[in-house]
């Protein structure tokens, strides 16, 4: 049998920038991109809008115009989904006890009100689990991203493919009415929302559409391919070359 002590080295290399990797790929890198959606609403409040989080059951679909994602100029991934409060709402803690969270570049524009017809043939379910929830901002006025969701599966988005769908399931949620405003605004002609709010299942088919829409930040992480994270993309496909050269 041959030794390849030479892959070894390579395999303890590829692990050493890995880690590397997951340092730089920490929160709040000066490379990361956020795009506020809609634009218009970066650095100015909407109004309250209660769903879907005072709600339980519920299912909410938002449609994110690909328009509004300018300042990305290819495939990139999106790492983190962001909401505040409203204006009116009083601080507040609540926790959505199973939460799914779905992206996926719409099937159809505008939206239709059969979920599975928005859904695009991409969909990934891109965070499952619990949500703590803390506001604790003071209201009236502009408030801070403080409702975060970080992704514990980045999704890779390109605008040029089309629209943007978040899918929020509230699989669990008790005490919702904890939950206050969440701020955005109305595009009465843009039928960018469907949702199931009251006596519902997530599992239900269709919901009512209309023109509400979320104010929502997107975290985007440097295009991939990029950095080191082309680095370390590199040095895998050196390491797998290498490991069919040398055979046992």
């Amino acid at each position: 049998m041959r030794i390849r002590p030479t892959i070894s080295i390579i395999r303890v290399s590829f692990l050493a920038l890995l880690a590397a990797f997951a340092g730089a790929a920490a929160p709040a890198r000066a490379d990361d991109i956020q795009v506020v959606v809609p634009n218009s609403k970066d650095g100015f409040a909407g109004i309250g809008n209660t769903r879907p989080f005072s709600f339980a059951p519920a299912r909410y679909q938002q449609l994110n115009f690909a328009a509004e994602f300018g300042a990305i100029t290819g495939p990139s991934l999106i790492t983190e989904v962001a909401f505040r409060a409203g204006p009116t709402a009083t601080p507040f803690t609540h926790t959505v006890a199973d939460l799914q969270v779905n992206l996926s570049t719409a099937a159809v524009t505008p939206l239709s009100a059969s979920y599975a017809t928005n859904v695009g043939s991409d969909d990934t379910v891109v965070f499952a689990g619990p949500l703590a929830m803390n506001v604790a901002s003071p209201m009236g006025g502009l408030r801070p991203f403080e409702i975060v969701i970080p992704l514990q599966t980045p999704f890779l988005y390109d605008p040029s493919a089309g629209d943007l769908l978040l899918d929020l399931r509230l699989i669990d949620n008790p005490n919702p009415t904890e939950a206050k405003f969440i701020d955005s605004l109305t595009i009465p002609s843009a039928l960018a929302r469907v949702y199931c709010s009251s006596g519902c299942s997530v599992d239900d088919s269709g919901g009512s559409i209309d023109g509400g829409f979320l104010i929502t930040r997107f975290t985007f992480a440097p295009e991939p391919g990029s950095g080191l994270a082309g680095a370390v993309a590199i040095l895998a496909l050196g390491m797998a070359a290498r490991a069919r050269a040398c055979p046992s």
